[in-house]
């Protein structure tokens, strides 16, 4: 008769039946729960690593050094995640994502591709983090905040509500993004500031309220039902159409889809 082992994950539950995961090199890797969790054969845990709660870790993933992955969170693909990160909820990392440090990962978070989260940086909710975009530092992101193509943040920065960043943009310090705002470009967005919509994020309904579109330092532009913002301007979109401002080829698109959202 086969020897039951048990494990205490340490949350809460008590010692549960248990058993080390054999890696594809052979190695003893770190305890997996039985029955709940699954670990692929393909995939690696490392030996201090855990794997706990209804989890899953398949095809290639890659979990080390004293990293969890508990409740229903998936790791799938080429993702990684190590340090004494934290991957639960319903979180998925897959991809080839990487998740290092002190980072936290929950709710129904989806970090892939290329993306990078690490530090102390927290993630949760339905925010995304993709292509080759970095969440770092003391940052966090939450709400259905996406941060995305070659964008950054980090310090203590804060992305929420249904903000966009992306391309090369940056938001670093102490600076708040929310609301319906969407920082693209090269934009830079530090210190101390705040740029979010005048309601409460947590009850967001973009087509009611002012967004905000962040193209550079010098072009931003706010949309207010069939009014387009631009510098000390307002317009309609025919106005501008006849008289556009600065990088209008880039922010038009936005703005058509934007006043569409109202409609």
């Amino acid at each position: 008769m086969q020897e039951v082992t048990t494990f205490d994950f340490g949350d809460g539950k008590g010692p549960v039946s248990a058993h080390r995961h054999k890696n594809p090199d052979g190695s003893e890797g770190g305890w997996v729960a039985d029955d709940t969790a699954t670990v692929d054969k393909t995939a690696y845990v490392g030996p201090d690593a855990r794997v706990y709660g209804w989890a899953q870790v398949s095809w290639m993933a890659r979990v080390y050094d004293q990293a969890q992955v508990s409740g229903q969170a998936e790791v799938s693909g080429l993702a990684e995640v190590s340090g004494l990160a934290e991957v639960f909820g319903e979180a998925q990392i897959y991809g080839k994502a990487q998740i290092y440090g002190n980072t936290r990962i929950s709710g129904q978070a989806r970090i892939y591709d290329l993306a990078r989260v690490s530090g102390w940086a927290w993630v949760w909710g339905d925010s995304r983090v993709f292509d080759q975009a970095r969440v770092y530092g003391h940052a966090w992101l939450h709400g259905q905040a996406y941060v995305y193509g070659q964008a950054e943040v980090y310090g203590q920065a804060r992305v929420f509500g249904q903000a966009r960043v992306f391309d090369q943009a940056q938001v670093f310090d102490q600076a708040h993004v929310g609301g319906c705002a969407i920082a693209m470009g090269g934009t830079r967005i530090s210190r101390a500031a705040m740029v979010v919509h005048t309601g409460t994020y947590a009850d967001i309904h973009c087509s009611q309220t002012p967004r905000i579109i962040i193209l550079d330092q010098d072009t931003t532009a706010i949309v207010v039902e069939d009014q387009v913002i631009v510098g000390k301007q307002h317009k309609t979109l025919r106005e501008w159409d006849q008289d556009p401002p600065h990088h209008w080829d880039k922010l038009r698109p936005i703005v058509v889809s934007m006043i569409e959202a109202t409609k």
